[in-house]
């Protein structure tokens, strides 16, 4: 049985929203730790998940003399 392009890619998605229904039920807060422990190891920053986000407003300044 050979699968089409399309067929491949439906299995894919229908199999990633199965996954993420099971992240969602059986505790993101699992992964997140995980995640931060493997970041922890490697001295990897990782960003306070509840701050506030700030855009940052850059500008730039020509020095034309």
């Amino acid at each position: 049985m050979v699968l089409s392009i399309t067929q491949i890619q439906l299995n894919f998605i229908s199999t990633t929203k199965v996954l993420f229904q099971i992240l969602k039920d059986n505790g993101f807060d699992l992964l997140l730790a995980h995640v931060q422990s493997i970041c922890t190891q490697y001295e990897i920053d990782v960003p306070h998940i509840n701050a506030s986000y700030k855009r940052l407003q850059v500008v730039h300044v020509s020095n034309k003399n």
